[in-house]
C-alpha cells in the first residue's frame, strides 16, 4: 500500500474556494481520464477476485501526473466493504446503489445485490460528482436509506449543459441505471471507455 497526500476530496474542496472566481471545468480529455483510472483501478481489483467496495472521492489518489489511484480501503478499515461501515456505522456515507441501499436493514449476511454494479454505480456517480464538483450525499436521503434519482438527473442535465460530449454523459447514465442489470459490468464499461480514448488519441 502506497500513501499519497492528495486526494480527490481535497482537490474538489480546494475547487470550491475559487469557484466563485472563475474555475475552470475539467477539460473532455480530463473526464475520460477520471472515468478511465476509476473503471481500470476497480477493474484490476476485480481480477485479482477482490471488489473494492468503497469507491469515492476520499478513497482516491491524485497523483502528479493528473491520474488517480484508488485507495484499498479494505485494507485500511479491516472492513469487508463500505456497505458494511454503513451497516455498523451510520454515520458513514459512501455512494452506494440503489439495491445496496434496499439491503442495509438486513446487513452483510444476507445481502443479495451484485457488488460488481454496486461498484459501477459508485464509479459512475464519483465521476459524475466530480465534473459537477458537488458532494455525492446531496444525491441520498440517508435517514431514510433512499437515492435521489431526481438529484442525479438534474446533475447529467448540467453535465450535458455544460457542453460535455454527448456519448460521456451517456456512458455516466448507464452505470446509473436503477436496474442492476442495466448498467455495464467493469469489463464493458472498460472497453467502453478505452475505446473512446483511443478515437481522441487518433484525433489529436
Amino acid at each position: 500500500h502506497e500513501m499519497h497526500d492528495y486526494t480527490l476530496e481535497r482537490l474538489l474542496r480546494q475547487r470550491k474556494t475559487y469557484t466563485k472566481q472563475g474555475a475552470p471545468t475539467f477539460s473532455e480529455d480530463d473526464c475520460w481520464g477520471i472515468f478511465g483510472d476509476l473503471t481500470r483501478g476497480v477493474r484490476s481489483f476485480e481480477e485479482r477476485g477482490v471488489l473494492h467496495g468503497d469507491v469515492q472521492p476520499c478513497n482516491v489518489f491524485v497523483l502528479g501526473d493528473k491520474t488517480l489511484k484508488l485507495v484499498d480501503s479494505c485494507f485500511i478499515n479491516g472492513q469487508e466493504s463500505a456497505f458494511a461501515r454503513r451497516y455498523n456505522e451510520l454515520s458513514y456515507t459512501a455512494p452506494l446503489s440503489p439495491q445496496a441501499m434496499a439491503c442495509l436493514p438486513t446487513g452483510p449476511s444476507h445481502a443479495t445485490f451484485s457488488k460488481e454494479k454496486n461498484d459501477v454505480w459508485a464509479i459512475g456517480l464519483t465521476t459524475l460528482m466530480t465534473l459537477n464538483n458537488d458532494d455525492y450525499n446531496i444525491c441520498y436521503d440517508w435517514p431514510n436509506q433512499t437515492v435521489n434519482f431526481d438529484m442525479i438527473k438534474n446533475r447529467l442535465k448540467k453535465v450535458n449543459d455544460m457542453g460535455y460530449s454527448a456519448n460521456l454523459v451517456k456512458t455516466m447514465a448507464s452505470c446509473l441505471e436503477r436496474g442492476e442489470n442495466r448498467r455495464p459490468t467493469l469489463s464493458d464499461l472498460c472497453k467502453s471507455i478505452s475505446q473512446r480514448q483511443t478515437r481522441s488519441n487518433y484525433d489529436s
